[in-house]
């Protein structure tokens, strides 16, 4: 068996780019980037606030810079070197990236995986403890260590990268009958997405979904 990762995320020494919040927002379909950014900033800072107190800190979190550095993708080590170790190092590599135009000024589709996130609680094996969601900005705060401290006001150690994602809803106890699958839907509120930011390190691995078809469920 090979010897395992030193760290189960791999990045590239530099982003792929800068991106202003107005871009993230249009072309990423990062709508509410900043909100939930600082959201996750002030429920960092203050742990066992509740929900409605997290949401009147988060308006007051100012951010010193007018966008983030961005990743295209990040490269996730599939092993767990307690439980069921594989017998070679295998890695997925989720994408979040915007339609644009290469070299030859072709048009490139977009492309923001579905991901499994373990919300705290999941084991090594099994859906419980995790949920589906989609990668809409894969990002850093630029400049981090100098921004850094006026953001963070705690000793507990804090996220070099970030995931913005639009949640599905939680996997049913079982799944149907019929093939083993389970059904989800995404996790809209008032029709808008339920959308957050976590730290990169609780994407699980990439996630294919299926269209739902003739389904006695409405939606997809």
């Amino acid at each position: 068996i090979n010897e395992y990762p030193t760290a189960r995320i791999k990045m590239t020494k530099n982003p792929s780019c800068f991106a202003k919040f107005n871009v993230l927002e249009k072309e990423y379909g990062a709508e509410h980037i900043q909100s939930a950014l600082a959201y996750y900033i002030a429920k960092h800072n203050n742990p066992t606030c509740t929900h409605e107190e997290l949401q009147t800190m988060a308006e007051d979190v100012y951010f010193p810079f007018k966008g983030l550095d961005i990743y295209y993708q990040a490269k996730l080590w599939l092993g767990h070197s307690k439980v069921h170790p594989l017998s070679a190092n295998e890695y997925d590599v989720v994408y979040a990236k915007p339609s644009r135009k290469n070299k030859r000024q072709q048009i490139l589709p977009c492309h923001f995986d579905t991901v499994l996130i373990n919300k705290g609680t999941a084991k090594a094996v099994g859906i419980i403890g995790h949920c589906v969601a989609q990668i809409r900005a894969i990002f850093s705060i630029p400049q981090g260590k100098k921004f850094l401290k006026g953001l963070y006001h705690t000793n507990k150690p804090v996220p070099q990268y970030y995931v913005y994602l639009e949640m599905f809803e939680p996997f049913d106890s079982e799944p149907l009958e019929n093939h083993g699958l389970y059904y989800i839907t995404r996790n809209l509120q008032s029709k808008q997405s339920n959308a957050i930011v976590l730290p990169l390190s609780h994407v699980q691995r990439s996630v294919h979904l299926f269209p739902a078809f003739h389904t006695y469920k409405t939606g997809i």
